[in-house]
């Protein structure tokens, strides 16, 4: 019958919230009351193949893995648990796992954390009113998280329902809807096993009884090639897991007030209600040169929450030398920075516009107000003028005209980013764990493993098989990253590309994904440590004399 698979919360007295939305098991505090740390006790459990007594001792070793075997059936590279156990070393705590063939397994490991000096007052405040009673679909495959979430809803008395799948969600909003009574706002993941969210989303859309449900999606992923679709669908709002429990209840406020014609004037949970939103234009890519850390750290975050990508400098050369060496959108430009102020900063810019063309725009920050100050950042080169402290309203809405005015639009995945050699050295340390040996296995797997990769996404291609090069890309993704964020990000656009079964947009990310990894393949040849230690080293120089 209708909305049988439809799970329905029992809603009481708030329920006990969770700091964010992931898929750990649970916590336990094991420290002392009394001390000024604590240890906890994290634990997951799986129901999958497990894993035999006589090979535990060894899956936290580099490239170990349970099942060895050439025709394994579950791939991967034998890093995430010795990464996972160096972790919680560095947190002076240890890693288990109890486990038995068929039976799944459960992981647990300790880690230490200090506690504040005075607890944290509880917050009382209620929700804002016209949340109360509103009615919400949760969608997501994930059980666990259909839980919190309906918890989390349930405390903000609202009265929500999950379904599992798209078919069994479909039918929810349906028999809602000819109730007369439809479900006002939906919270959809982005990804499930039967149908993409996307995919369901557009399916809400087409009907018409629907039109007035708002829909806030939830990732795992930025996918900055979808924001196109995002609007097409009319996507209220879009939120990245791990999802902040204050986070989701500011969007949620923020889009039904938006629903209903009225400007939020209600702070939500009894706090300033932070100006975020859907973006207005489509996401950039923001350098940000601020000296003080407190206002970097407010301005990031609101960037970020936003949907843009933000690259912070501390002093002026060094925001001059990001300008030079990345792509960038926008500039946000303290004026009173330090080595080199502001003035300096924005002519060296426009005199290399000169000879080379294009115009990167800037808008000054300044703690003067005066008709002078503006006049003279404007004189100097700068397209707009913004006042300290900064009003998140403004900046958005600035941002928001020099984007449109500009005609400026977010650099792919597969480009942005800084014009530096194709290899990471940093990462490369990072994940062979600084160790000779770890170091020359990766490489030569890379070696071995990377042409098989190549072949598949190339067969996959001429053959016009979506699927077939959506998984190799995906396959190669994690291997690309362990060398190469640059490359990382183009199978990473390449996969996202195959999902939506553009080939012809896909060919020549495969083509220049070919170039990158037989020139990998050249560079990993000789490594070393002492050459990567070198090459990390001079990466990092600007950082240290900028006082990093």
């Amino acid at each position: 019958m209708p909305g049988e698979n439809l799970e329905r919360a029992t809603c009481g007295s708030p329920a006990q919230r969770n700091p964010s939305l992931g898929h750990w098991g649970g916590e336990e505090a094991v420290g002392p009351a009394d001390r000024q740390e604590v240890v906890l006790r994290f634990s997951v459990r799986d129901t999958g193949i497990g894993i035999p007594i006589d090979k535990q001792a060894t899956i936290f070793h580099p490239f170990e893995q349970e099942d060895t075997s050439t025709t394994r059936k579950y791939g991967g590279t034998g890093l995430g648990l010795t990464i996972a156990a160096r972790l919680v070393a560095l947190m002076g705590g240890q890693i288990t796992v109890d486990s038995e063939r068929g039976r799944g397994s459960t992981f647990a490991f300790t880690a230490r954390f200090g506690l504040q000096p005075h607890p944290a007052e509880p917050n009382a405040a209620q929700p804002p009113i016209l949340l109360r009673n509103l009615p919400v679909l949760v969608i997501d495959d994930n059980a666990t998280n259909r839980q919190i979430l309906l918890e989390w809803l349930c405390g903000w008395q609202m009265e929500p329902a999950a379904a599992g799948d798209g078919v069994a969600a479909m039918s929810a909003l349906w028999e809602a809807a000819t109730r007369g009574r439809p479900y006002a706002l939906v919270l959809l993941d982005a990804r499930m096993p039967d149908t993409d969210g996307l995919t369901l989303a557009a399916e809400i859309r087409k009907r018409a009884e629907l039109s007035a449900t708002r829909i806030i999606l939830l990732s795992s992923r930025d996918r900055p090639g979808d924001w196109d679709r995002f609007r097409e669908l009319r996507i209220d709002a879009h939120l990245l897991k791990p999802v902040q429990q204050d986070e989701l209840l500011d969007r949620i406020y923020q889009v039904v007030s938006r629903a209903r014609g009225d400007e939020p004037t209600e702070p939500a949970a009894g706090r300033e209600l932070p100006a975020t939103r859907a973006p207005a234009t489509t996401p950039l890519h923001i350098l940000l040169a601020e000296d003080d850390e407190l206002s970097a750290r407010f301005l990031e975050r609101l960037l970020a929450r936003n949907g843009h990508r933000v690259r912070l400098a501390t002093n002026g050369r060094e925001a001059l030398s990001l300008a030079e060496q990345v792509v960038f959108n926008l500039f946000l430009l303290d004026v009173h920075m330090p080595e080199l102020d502001g003035f300096g900063v924005v002519r060296a810019i426009r005199e290399r516009e000169r000879a080379a063309g294009g115009h990167l725009p800037v808008i000054a920050l300044t703690a003067r107000s005066r008709k002078e100050d503006r006049d003279r950042c404007l004189a100097a080169g700068m397209d707009d003028f913004l006042t300290k402290p900064v009003a998140s309203a403004a900046l958005l809405a600035a941002i928001d005209r020099l984007a449109s005015a500009h005609g400026v639009s977010r650099p792919s995945q597969a480009d942005a980013g800084p014009s530096r050699g194709l290899l990471d050295p940093a990462t490369v340390l990072s994940v062979c764990g600084d160790d000779a040996e770890g170091l020359r296995s990766m490489c030569e797997d890379f070696r071995t493993y990377a042409p098989a990769r190549l072949a598949e996404m190339g067969d996959a291609l001429r053959d016009r098989s979506a699927e077939r090069l959506r998984a190799a890309a995906h396959k190669f993704c994690p291997w690309l990253f362990a060398f190469s964020t640059v490359a990382g990000n183009v199978a990473s656009e390449l996969e996202d590309l195959a999902a939506r079964g553009q080939l012809e947009e896909a060919r020549p990310l495969v083509e220049r994904l070919d170039a990158m990894t037989q020139e990998l393949m050249r560079l990993v040849g000789g490594l070393s440590l002492e050459t990567l230690r070198q090459q990390a080293g001079a990466a990092d120089e600007p950082s240290r004399r900028a006082g990093h």
